[in-house]
């Protein structure tokens, strides 16, 4: 009571939010003691027989007044709805603990979806600051700094709270799984033993309840284990390893040396010589395994397919201790219930196939690793291609690439059907080790004791099921570790890999001072050999317009990277102005349009981004039109636009 009125009186949301657990505890403790201690206490004397009508009274309106306070409690809202215009802020943490732990605060999406038939960004509401990518970076980045974290235990470092809340779901989701198969066994030997007795008839009944009630609450730990799983790792996760990669990329170095690797020949036409002279940008290391030095496609394999192993595997991780855990529950019970000689000849099935499946498994984690590798050579390839498609068409080398790229292809299939083939064999022993487990048990069941009960056959069906279940999973989940291991050992490489240092020093204009420069190599250059420029003087003149000029291969390419800090210094002093903290965006008016300091640079390789002229032209400035038709008109798209 004084809990309700303190709930009542409190005005401030967050402070009353913490009084509603109270509240709702104390009004479920209070219900449960009721029941259990009335009813137990007179359930033999009253079961049968009309009960007093002051006991019945007082038994339900005490109930009744408990629930009318709990659910009371569990209905106040967390705070009001924000909104953060025009669209308004996920409901999750402003709902009730009722409607947050039904998910009734998605509904409002969900019915915008019918009534509609579609969804697009504007419909969805804005995602809590706390999943914002930034914040999801700067968390991850701030705890890889510490001690050369490898990225598994940087994951859990930064995510601790939430693996161990989901392994605690798991683990009681795996005992409240046994519980509907202990009240089908009871109710079927109720069943097996029913005679004239009413008090077996009511029994039975209970047993009825219990199988829908633990059916109910199994179903509701799963729910609420697998919306952690998507909304706090799944999704955070993949957001952070995603935003490390892309900003990893944008410190490695752009390597421009192209390194010779021995390749074996694998039915291909080429010699050695002539497939190298197309696969630039790796090396080989000693153990044979071929790193990628920068390339565009290892990024991008890196983010679509590596974190997305990685991801997936942490999503499926809680399995594997709910597994175990099922496995010694189920064995427990069915030791009690057919006996541990029939468990341990099915067991034993499973001991003799053991071997098979980790042979298979070392061999897919090592089948993964070539076939990975073998995709990024051909992702190189290919991007060297079509970035130099005008080349290979002018040069007539067009069926040279071709069987390069063809050979890189089928180098790829071989490993995918190797991969394939190995696969097989595991799904194939998968399948059978369950099969075969209880087909062992239950016939050793029925030649030691003679017969095979209704209760305990179902039952044991319905058990054996369960470790079916958690056998068939505990190999996937085996391979789909070995699996993401191999992709955070390649995450691991490419964030540990070699990065541009900060070599630009402040000064008043733009100046080279005995400067020794060369373009990024991924290791210490040698400079007997290769393209560098040393002993440059240089004085930009600010304010001025400055020609550099050359002719080809003479390092005018080389001399502005390196003014904007993308080349690398052997030696010497590289300054430049700075550049005031001014956002460079849509809030630029024309009247500052020249920001003191600022660098911008333009390369021979146009970027264009997947959107609209002007929107490439614009590049995130505010639209001016005079100034815009001025850059049509420098580009010569005048005329192409008004066709």
């Amino acid at each position: 009571m004084l809990q309700s009125l303190a709930l009542l009186l409190e005005r401030v949301p967050n402070e009353r939010y913490k009084l509603v657990f109270a509240v709702a505890l104390t009004s479920l403790l209070y219900i449960a003691t009721i029941v259990l201690d009335k009813v137990s206490s007179r359930l033999q004397e009253y079961m049968w027989k009309a009960p007093p009508p002051l006991f019945t009274y007082q038994l339900v309106g005490q109930v009744m007044l408990a629930t009318c306070v709990l659910l009371s409690a569990l209905s106040l809202p967390r705070r009001p709805v924000h909104s953060n215009r025009p669209l308004p802020v996920d409901g999750q943490y402003n709902a009730s603990i009722w409607s947050r732990y039904t998910f009734q605060w998605g509904y409002d999406v969900l019915r915008r979806a019918r009534s509609k038939g579609s969804l697009d960004l504007l419909d969805l509401p804005v995602l809590p600051s706390g999943m914002s990518s930034a914040r999801l970076h700067n968390r991850f980045q701030a705890a890889m700094k510490s001690d050369n974290l490898t990225l598994w235990k940087v994951i859990f470092l930064v995510h601790w709270r939430t693996f161990l809340q989901q392994y605690a779901l798991s683990m009681l989701q795996s005992a409240a799984q046994t519980a509907p198969q202990l009240a089908m066994y009871s109710l079927l030997q109720g069943f097996e033993l029913r005679g004239s007795a009413q008090t077996e008839d009511a029994t039975s009944w209970w047993w009825v309840i219990a199988l829908g009630t633990s059916m109910i609450v199994a179903a509701w730990i799963e729910t609420q284990s697998l919306w952690i799983m998507w909304s706090q790792l799944v999704i955070c996760i993949r957001s952070e390893l995603i935003a490390l990669v892309f900003a990893t990329a944008m410190q490695k170095k752009d390597v421009k040396t192209t390194r010779k690797q021995k390749v074996e020949s694998l039915s291909t036409p080429q010699t050695d010589s002539e497939r190298t002279m197309f696969t630039g940008k790796r090396d080989e290391h000693e153990d044979g395994s071929t790193r990628l030095y920068g390339t565009q496609m290892s990024t991008v394999n890196l983010v679509g397919v590596d974190a997305k192993r990685v991801v997936d595997f942490i999503g499926a991780s809680h399995l594997l201790p709910s597994s175990l855990c099922k496995l010694v529950i189920s064995i427990a019970f069915l030791c009690n219930l057919i006996g541990w000689q029939s468990i341990l000849a099915g067991l034993a099935v499973l001991v003799a196939l053991t071997p098979f499946n980790l042979y298979l498994s070392m061999l897919m984690s090592k089948a993964q690793g070539q076939i990975m590798q073998a995709r990024d050579e051909k992702m190189s390839v290919i991007n060297e291609a079509l970035q130099g498609i005008r080349q290979i068409k002018i040069s007539a080398s067009e069926q040279q690439w071709l069987a390069e790229i063809r050979w890189k292809r089928n180098r790829e299939l071989e490993k995918q059907l190797y991969c394939f083939i190995l696969r097989t064999a595991l799904v194939g022993i998968w399948a059978l080790g369950p099969v075969a487990i209880s087909a062992v048990a239950l016939t050793v069941h029925t030649l030691l004791h003679g017969h095979l009960s209704p209760s305990v056959a179902f039952t044991s069906i319905a058990v054996l099921a369960q470790i079916e279940g958690s056998l068939a999973i505990i190999p996937k989940l085996v391979m789909q570790m070995l699996e993401a291991d191999v992709s955070a050992a390649r995450i691991d490489q490419y964030l540990q890999g070699t990065r541009l240092m900060t070599y630009m020093e402040h000064g008043a204009a733009v100046s080279l001072r005995e400067a020794s420069i060369s373009w990024p190599t991924a290791e210490p250059m040698d400079r007997s050999g290769g393209m560098f420029l040393h002993g440059i003087n240089v004085t930009f003149p600010p304010g001025n317009l400055s020609i550099i000029s050359g002719k080809t291969g003479s390092g005018k390419s080389l001399l502005l990277a390196a003014i904007v800090g993308e080349g690398e210094r052997l030696s010497g002093a590289i300054t430049a102005p700075g550049c005031a903290s001014t956002a460079i965006d849509s809030s630029i008016t024309p009247a500052g349009w020249i920001i003191p300091g600022a660098t911008a640079f333009v390369a021979q390789v146009p970027w264009i981004e997947n959107a609209s002229i002007r929107d490439n032209i614009l590049f995130g400035l505010c639209f001016e039109v005079t100034r815009y038709k001025k850059v049509l008109a420098a580009c010569a798209l005048t005329k192409d636009l008004g066709e």
